[in-house]
């Protein structure tokens, strides 16, 4: 029998690894020169000598802060990493319109047509500035070490060369620190080495909100379309990333599993698609599914519901490390 592990950034964060989007957002503060805007200022954009669009990146960087610290003023104060991914669907697009100034032509009549094309240029802007998030991420990523001791409990839970592991960390903590078996471990949302056997073309995150900019009249100068495209940019495509990682859930169908142990996932809905895929992989009527307290019952009970929601059909039992 084999046991399989679902591993979420609370994981990393139980290791006293600086992993959270409070650690994210310091390391933009610490590593560029953030200036406190008011208002978001979005960076124009030139054409470099070979034809390359090029935008200041400490500009860029202050817009990207100051959309999420907009969006996060309303969140609470949790730190795991799927509030970042909340945030960027929840982002105030529409807000950045706001310095466009009018325009008026040498009668003194408002032009309009130039102020739309200010709001042009401006979504254009937007539409090369904001999707830098995952260029940051990854940049913030391999800055992050793994110099910490392994947690004695979670140790001896584990058989390294045998379990599986789902993780959704871009961290290699399992294979580092636990001497978990790399083709054991599948990382649905990419991985941040320096080894070049496990580089990924690029880290994986995003948002599954449900804003509709094509139809909302209140859009400033009918930049429904601009909007909606720069929105959609920012979601996670779960579907390409289950193909994508096919072959570990036909694994999963083909190993005796009775023990499933999710570990500082927080069963965020942007994730839920992954569980209605595992659900299906296996039948889980016979399968124990753990579920770590460290977050309390209550939200241990509102994961129960959850996984019964993706079509989870075995028991439950809770677990601790503390």
């Amino acid at each position: 029998m084999r046991n399989l592990f679902v591993i979420g950034n609370g994981f990393d964060l139980a290791h006293n690894m600086k992993t959270g989007f409070n650690h994210f957002r310091d390391y933009l503060s610490t590593n560029y020169s953030i200036l406190h805007n008011y208002a978001p200022y979005v960076p124009e954009t030139i054409t470099g000598h070979h034809g390359e669009e090029l935008q200041d990146t400490t500009e860029v960087v202050g817009l990207i802060a100051y959309l999420l610290d907009e969006a996060a003023a309303d969140t609470g104060k949790e730190n795991d990493w799927s509030k970042i991914e909340d945030l960027l669907g929840k982002l105030n697009l529409p807000e950045c319109f706001d310095n466009v100034e009018p325009q008026y032509d040498k009668e003194g009549d408002r032009n309009y047509s130039w102020e739309y094309e200010n709001a042009e240029s401006i979504c254009g802007n937007m539409a090369l500035a904001i999707p830098y998030i995952t260029e940051l991420l990854s940049e913030w990523i391999h800055t992050i070490e793994i110099s910490v001791s392994p947690i004695k409990r979670f140790s001896k839970m584990i058989n390294p060369r045998k379990d599986l592991f789902l993780t959704f960390n871009y961290t290699q903590t399992l294979e580092k620190l636990y001497g978990c078996a790399a083709e054991n471990v599948c990382h649905i949302h990419g991985i941040a080495s320096d080894d070049s056997c496990f580089q990924t073309d690029k880290l994986i995150l995003g948002h599954c909100g449900q804003i509709d900019y094509l139809n909302n009249k209140e859009v400033p100068y009918d930049m429904g379309d601009g909007l909606q495209a720069i929105y959609e940019s920012l979601r996670k495509n779960t579907s390409e990333q289950i193909m994508l990682h096919e072959d570990f859930f036909k694994k999963i169908n083909c190993e005796e599993i009775d023990k499933i142990y999710s570990f500082g996932f927080a069963f965020a809905d942007v994730d839920l698609p992954y569980m209605r895929k595992l659900c299906n992989s296996i039948d889980t009527k016979n399968i124990t599914w753990w579920l770590n307290t460290h977050s309390g019952i209550q939200e241990c009970k509102r994961h129960m519901e959850i996984l019964r929601s993706c079509g989870f059909q075995g028991a439950f039992c809770t677990y601790s490390i503390d």
